[in-house]
């Protein structure tokens, strides 16, 4: 069943980053602050993201009622037209995890160094709650992804 709902809603899954609408609230120090769109900023400096950080994603995603940007970023040489074609063919899989569980999903390919293009991003669209990194840690036999938060993006 699940195949068959991820064949049928797969293209319909991906969407522009603009075009998430979904509402929530965040909350600041300040109290509560009501945006247009909650959004998880899962970033990758490989072409594809690992099965692991799919999993945690989509999860945290579904817990936090949030919806996922999948960010792949090139910061070496000079071919990112192929670093951005083989990005988008192997994007499927975390398109079709998010839409099985409804999750509103957006991939962008960017070129630049990390920090630079998060914040880029941040500050175009301020509704990104918590970042998370696809480079796992292992800590006592358990796998931890680094994430972080609107405040600590802003520190920086």
């Amino acid at each position: 069943m699940k195949t068959v709902f991820s064949k049928l809603f797969r293209k319909s899954a991906v969407k522009n980053a603009e075009q998430v609408t979904e509402t929530c609230t965040c909350v600041d120090k300040a109290g509560e602050t009501s945006y247009d769109t909650c959004k998880i900023l899962v970033v990758s400096n490989e072409s594809s993201f690992s099965r692991e950080i799919i999993s945690y994603a989509v999860s945290m995603a579904a817990k936090t009622d949030s919806s996922i940007v999948a960010l792949n970023i090139y910061d070496h040489g000079d071919d990112f037209s192929g670093y951005e074609a083989e990005s988008c063919r192997r994007i499927e899989a975390f398109s079709s995890a998010a839409s099985e569980l409804g999750l509103d999903f957006a991939h962008l390919v960017e070129h630049g160094k990390e920090d630079s293009v998060v914040a880029k991003l941040h500050a175009k669209d301020p509704n990104y709650r918590y970042v998370i990194n696809d480079v796992p840690r292992e800590k006592t036999g358990a796998t931890t992804f680094p994430v972080y938060t609107r405040a600590t993006m802003r520190a920086k």
